[in-house]
């Protein structure tokens, strides 16, 4: 009978590759600018907002402003969206707008802590559209603290190793490639055979071994 991830004595370390096709890529940029503009767009709606409560003159037309972009700071996702009919595009995630609005509260109510009044000064979102070939570098904080709470509502230790060398160390022997007059591993390297030990080896499957015995050795 199979064990749960609870039963087993210890969890198999995990190695994610991540390489988005151009489609995805458009999805991601397409999202991330959407995300960056409402981020941009509350900050513009809360100044604009703050300035004129400054008017002292019951002008009608201010008043009314004021009312208009209060109902829209209430509930941003469909006051923005009303507005910028491009937000409504099938291809924008609901939890990317619920973030980005989640992201500019945030920032505000960390103003409010240390300023009673006045209104905060926020540089403008910007975001680098980058794409890594492995989770160590991409969502550095991300994954980990998603694995240690998983490790947690299981009752198991997590742990983290330092994955240097852990493609191009043979999991049999030992040997590293790269020594000994020996070339590196490159990412087009999917499978490889140890020149010392003669074990042939799948590349991620290897380094998984690698991972493993580090993390185990480490305990």
């Amino acid at each position: 009978m199979s064990k749960t991830m609870a039963q087993l004595p210890y969890h198999y370390g995990v190695k994610l590759r991540v390489f988005p096709s151009t489609e995805q890529k458009r999805l991601i940029k397409h999202n991330s600018d959407a995300s960056r503009f409402i981020y941009n767009e509350m900050n513009g709606m809360n100044r604009e907002h703050y300035l004129l409560k400054q008017v002292q003159i019951p002008i009608a037309i201010v008043q009314q402003r004021i009312q208009t972009l209060e109902e829209r700071l209430k509930k941003p996702a469909t006051g923005i969206s009303n507005i910028h009919g491009w937000l409504n595009n099938r291809d924008l995630d609901s939890l990317m707008k619920a973030n980005a609005i989640k992201n500019y509260r945030t920032a505000w109510q960390l103003f409010r802590q240390v300023h009673r009044t006045g209104v905060p000064v926020f540089h403008k979102k910007q975001m680098a559209q980058k794409y890594q070939t492995s989770c160590q570098y991409a969502q550095q904080v991300q994954v980990p603290n998603m694995l240690a709470y998983k490790a947690k509502l299981y009752g198991r230790q997590f742990i983290t190793i330092n994955p240097r060398n852990t493609t191009q160390t043979c999991s049999h022997c030992g040997f590293i490639m790269g020594t000994d007059n020996t070339a590196k591993l490159t990412l087009r390297d999917r499978e490889w055979t140890c020149p010392q030990c003669g074990k042939h080896h799948l590349r991620d499957e290897n380094a998984a071994q690698n991972i493993l015995a580090k993390g185990l050795a480490s305990i």
